[in-house]
Formats: structure tokens, C-alpha cells, sequence
């Protein structure tokens, strides 16, 4: 019996280590791309996720109601064959797995898109995890370099010798007691330094950099604490940033279903969920009145 529960094996390769980083940085930040904005109401056949995959990877999501399924379809398009004089598709086509292809237009369909810039959020998320890639393979690099040690160019009747005294270091051995030959091999040995400036500290910082510009690509706020070690201008500068990006999803998508409810009588609504839903509690300092000021009956002072 095959044992589907192994470990996967441990990568050795430094070409699959980069691919196999790559597809996992790719990963998370699709999975927080495609979770961000929640869809309520959602008519039988159509599925968020299935929404929300459309318009990462094809920047739109074409929603109609086909009467042989009998529900309602979600399909991103394929091919454009009329537009208005805004340039704005009139007539499309949309294409689904087993061959199912349906033409269709503005009368009996509504198009979602991703943004106001009508195009897919995969291409830039590609360009996030290539440059958080680039960041911690850097780093790997940097700390397997910690591991290598001296290339020591040492004539061959002379290499037992300087084995041994290698061997020596390694055993904690403090000092060697040696012939006057030893100054010959001393002169005769060469070191070739491979050593690499430690900058992995730094790298951390950048690889942050990058998730908080990530982050805010997809209208999250990634600084939860605004009083500690943020400039106070910078932290007010990302919110708005993740704030406008956060809008300009919800709004495309918006502008789309409101035309759909309108269309096929629906209630559909889409809820932005950045995860701090919980901490939208306003917190109170029990020192003040609710003029401000400060209680002081229950303070004394014990002289």
C-alpha cells in the first residue's frame, strides 16, 4: 500500500529551492488576495472562491443565468467582439471546463471586475513573491555561506600536516607544539578567504518591507500598532495607501453587482475582511469623566 502521508523530500537542489520558494510566496499572497473581500447573498451556482480565482487570474467575472443549468454561471471572458464607443465590451464570449463556451452581452449578463484598471491582480502578485524570492534566497545564500569554511592551497608532501593541525582546532585543542619546519609549511600554506559580509539582519528588514507593501497592495493595513517604532506619518501615509487600494477592489466589484441585483433581482453584498474585525472595539481609559477630565475621588495619597 502507498503511503500518501510521506514527508516530502528535502530539497538539495539550488534551482528547485528557488522554484519551490517562488510557488510558495506566489501561494500566500494569493490566498490572501482571493479572501480579502467576502460575497453574501450569493445566488445558487456561484461560489466565492470560484469568483474570486476569476478575477486574480483573468481581472474580470462574467455572472449570467443560463437556462439549460438552471442557475446562475460565473465565467471570466475569452474573446470580445463588440464594444461601445468607450471602448467597453458590449458583446463576449466566456469559455468553462468540459468545453461549455457561451456568447453573450450587456442585456443578459453583468461584468465583475477586479479594478478600475481591468486587469488581473496575478501579474503584480508574480512581481511580489519574484521580489520576496529574490529577498530570502538571498538570505539562504548568505547563511549557508556561515557554514563554509577556508579553501587552503597547501603543497601535497605538506597536506598530512596540515590535516592534523586542522583536526587539532577542531578538537578544542588550545595550542600545537611544532618543529622549526612548521614555519616552512606556515609560508609554504595559503588561505582563500570565502566569507561573506553577514547582512541577513538587513535582509529581514527588507523581506518585511516587502510583506508590508504586499499587504497593503491588497488594501490591508499591516501595521497594527501606530505608537511603537513607526514614524507616526508613515504609519497614516501606508493606512491611506491600503485604504485606496482596498477601495478600488471593492468599489469595481461593487459598481458590477449593483448592476447584477438589478438585473436578476438579487441581493447580492460584498463585505471587505481584513482580519481585524474583532479589534473594531473602542477602547476607554477608566481615569477620565466623560468630559475628560480626571477622577481623582478614588485617588489618595498615603502620607
Amino acid at each position: 500500500m502507498i503511503n500518501n502521508f510521506c514527508m516530502p523530500p528535502y530539497i538539495d537542489d539550488d534551482d528547485q529551492l528557488t522554484i519551490r520558494t517562488y510557488h510558495e510566496m506566489f501561494y500566500r499572497l494569493e490566498r490572501l488576495a482571493i479572501n480579502v473581500i467576502h460575497w453574501n447573498n450569493l445566488p445558487t451556482g456561484l461560489k466565492p472562491i470560484i469568483l474570486e480565482r476569476y478575477l486574480f487570474y483573468f481581472g474580470n467575472v462574467v455572472l449570467f443565468y443560463d437556462d439549460i443549468l438552471m442557475r446562475y454561471v460565473g465565467l471570466p471572458i475569452v474573446g470580445e467582439f463588440a464594444w461601445d464607443v468607450n471602448g467597453y465590451p458590449t458583446e463576449y464570449e466566456v469559455c468553462g471546463f468540459k468545453g461549455y463556451r457561451r456568447r453573450l452581452n450587456y442585456t443578459n449578463s453583468v461584468i465583475i471586475w477586479n479594478s478600475y484598471q481591468l486587469n488581473p491582480a496575478a501579474e503584480m502578485t508574480g512581481l511580489l513573491a519574484t521580489r520576496l524570492t529574490n529577498t530570502l534566497r538571498t538570505g539562504d545564500m548568505h547563511l549557508e555561506n556561515q557554514k563554509i569554511g577556508k579553501i587552503i592551497s597547501v603543497p601535497e608532501t605538506k597536506r598530512k600536516s596540515v590535516q592534523a593541525l586542522i583536526q587539532r582546532i577542531k578538537n578544542f585543542h588550545l595550542y600545537t607544539i611544532a618543529s622549526p619546519a612548521a614555519k616552512d609549511l606556515a609560508e609554504s600554506t595559503q588561505a582563500l578567504d570565502t566569507e561573506l559580509e553577514y547582512i541577513v539582519d538587513k535582509l529581514d528588514t527588507h523581506y518585511s518591507f516587502l510583506w508590508h507593501d504586499a499587504l497593503n497592495y491588497y488594501g490591508i493595513d499591516s501595521i497594527t500598532d501606530k505608537t511603537s517604532g513607526v514614524n507616526i506619518k508613515e504609519s497614516m501615509a501606508e493606512e491611506q495607501m491600503a485604504k485606496a487600494n482596498k477601495m478600488a477592489m471593492l468599489n469595481a466589484r461593487q459598481d458590477g453587482v449593483d448592476d447584477f441585483n438589478k438585473m436578476f433581482n438579487q441581493n447580492v453584498q460584498l463585505e471587505f475582511l481584513d482580519g481585524k474585525e474583532e479589534q473594531d472595539v473602542e477602547l476607554y481609559d477608566d481615569t477620565k469623566d466623560c468630559d475628560g477630565s480626571i477622577d481623582r475621588e478614588d485617588i489618595s495619597s498615603d502620607v
